[in-house]
């Protein structure tokens, strides 16, 4: 039998670092590191901040590299994850060993080497823009009739945004493949319900989605039917508790 895959964000591996988590040595389970987490830590403002964010940082990476034969790394970002599963054929870039190389030259570093470096995190400003802009059609909805809009289901119309958007931003080579048009809601239960979930908040409120708020709604792109997430961040588990789908929570 296959151990049940365990998706872990990037708190996790803090927790690892800081020995607050304690690596779980389960032959039922294995632990998976998505491409995004890899991208957050090596981009993470952290290392720039403060002597104690910095040593935090570096234990998280030396935390992956130490374990490095007992996880699994999702060599794939997320948007070309969800194209993968209805298409094996797309192409996709991978990025995992060249941050595994720079974790073990990031590790032989010093505060005072980074401290003056500008950091280097990729914005998805744009991206927060868009989804930002298209939560007005959740709001035409409320302002026709509030009551109905808690009854309403707004699973088509989140999926549709995320539909236009992974077939957007396609890179040129899987082109040649037809547009994804559905999203399977029993694989992508957890991102689908969460989404919507936050999509609905931001559009009852006013609330702005961060870009923070993209990278863990990115980590549940790889939380498949049969799979577990592993996370520290409490508003998230709470989202998560109240849409009941409390049984892709991994606790230890």
């Amino acid at each position: 039998m296959k151990p049940t895959r365990v998706i872990t964000d990037t708190n996790i591996w803090y927790g690892i670092g800081q020995k607050t988590i304690i690596f779980p040595e389960d032959s039922n389970i294995i632990l998976c590191v998505p491409l995004i987490v890899l991208s957050e830590i090596y981009s993470s403002p952290n290392a720039q901040k403060s002597q104690e964010n910095f040593d935090m940082l570096i234990s998280a990476i030396e935390s992956i590299l130490s374990y490095k034969e007992e996880i699994e790394i999702i060599d794939i970002f997320p948007f070309e994850y969800i194209l993968k599963y209805d298409n094996p054929n797309i192409k996709y870039y991978g990025n995992a060993e060249f941050y595994f190389k720079e974790f073990e030259a990031m590790v032989q570093l010093k505060y005072e080497d980074v401290k003056n470096v500008p950091p280097i995190r990729p914005s998805i400003s744009t991206l927060t823009e868009f989804i930002n802009e298209t939560s007005k059609s959740y709001k035409k909805i409320i302002s026709a009739n509030s009551v109905k809009f808690k009854k309403t289901d707004t699973i088509p119309l989140t999926e549709s945004l995320l539909l236009k958007y992974i077939n957007d931003c396609r890179i040129d080579e899987n082109k040649v493949f037809q547009e994804l048009k559905i999203i399977h809601k029993k694989e992508f239960q957890l991102l689908l319900s969460t989404f919507d979930s936050f999509l609905r908040e931001v559009s009852k409120t006013n609330k702005k989605m961060t870009d923070n708020d993209w990278i863990d709604l990115f980590n549940l792109v790889y939380v498949g039917q049969n799979d577990l997430f592993w996370t520290k961040e409490k508003r998230l588990k709470t989202r998560i508790t109240e849409l009941e789908l409390e049984k892709y929570l991994f606790e230890k």
